[in-house]
C-alpha cells in the first residue's frame, strides 16, 4: 500500500506543478488586457508582449481581437485601426475566426523585437458586456525586415519565400477564470485524500462474492 500511495503522491504533485506552469507559460507572443469602467461600459486596454528573444528581428505589425459589440477607442503610435474593419486568418493557415478589432502598422517599425521581451499597450476597445470577457481570441503578425527566417514554433506562414513573415493566434483567459496556485494545491491534496480512501477501502474476495471491508494498518 505504501508504494502505491507514494506513487499517487508523486503523480499528484507532478500534475499540480504542470498545471501551475501552464498558467504562467510564456509563448512567442502573450496578450492580456486591463479593464476600467463599469458593467455595460467597459474599456479594455490590451497589451501585447513580444517574447521572441531568439528571433529579435521579428517586429509585430498586425494585431486584432474578437469581442462582442467592440468599438476601438485608441491605438498605439503607428498602428492604424481603420485599415481593416475585420480580419480572418483562414486564407493564411490560421483559424476561421472573424476578428472585429484590428490594428495595422504598415511600416512594421513601431513594435520591434529585441534581445529581451518587449511590450506595447494602448490597444483599447470599449465593450457593452455586462461582465468582463472571460476569454478573448487574439491574433498577431510579425515579420523580419531583414528577411531572417523565424526559427520558433507555434506559427503559421503569411507569405513570401521564407518564414520571415509569420502569424500567431491564441486565447487570453481572464485571471478570474484561472485557478490560483493555492486552489491547484487544494485540488491536489483533495485528490490524494480521495486516493488514500480508495486504497483503504479495497475489494476483498470471500468465496464467490466481493465485499468492501475497511482495511486497517495491520492488514487484518
Amino acid at each position: 500500500m505504501n508504494s502505491r500511495l507514494n506513487k499517487l503522491i508523486r503523480v499528484s504533485t507532478f500534475l499540480t506543478i504542470l498545471m501551475a506552469s501552464r498558467v504562467g507559460l510564456s509563448n512567442a507572443i502573450d496578450v492580456y488586457y486591463t479593464a476600467s469602467g463599469t458593467s455595460g461600459n467597459y474599456l479594455l486596454n490590451f497589451t501585447v508582449v513580444n517574447n521572441m528573444t531568439d528571433n529579435p528581428t521579428q517586429n509585430i505589425y498586425l494585431f486584432g481581437v474578437k469581442l462582442d459589440n467592440a468599438t476601438i477607442e485608441s491605438s498605439p503610435t503607428g498602428f492604424n485601426p481603420d485599415i481593416f474593419s475585420t480580419w480572418n486568418n483562414s486564407s493564411y493557415g490560421g483559424s476561421n475566426i472573424d476578428y472585429n478589432a484590428v490594428w495595422d502598422d504598415i511600416t512594421a517599425t513601431h513594435f520591434p523585437g529585441g534581445s529581451s521581451p518587449t511590450s506595447l499597450s494602448g490597444f483599447t476597445v470599449r465593450v457593452t458586456d455586462v461582465a468582463l470577457p472571460a476569454a478573448v481570441n487574439w491574433f498577431a503578425y510579425s515579420k523580419s525586415l531583414s528577411n531572417t527566417a523565424y526559427t520558433g514554433s507555434g506559427y503559421f506562414v503569411i507569405g513570401g519565400v521564407n518564414d520571415s513573415n509569420v502569424g500567431f493566434e491564441g486565447i487570453f483567459i481572464h485571471p478570474t477564470n484561472v485557478p490560483e496556485p493555492s486552489t491547484l494545491a487544494l485540488l491536489s491534496v483533495s485528490g490524494i485524500a480521495c486516493g488514500v480512501w480508495g486504497f483503504r477501502r479495497r475489494p476483498v474476495r470471500t468465496g464467490s462474492k466481493v465485499q468492501n471491508e475497511n482495511v486497517n494498518a495491520s492488514g487484518s
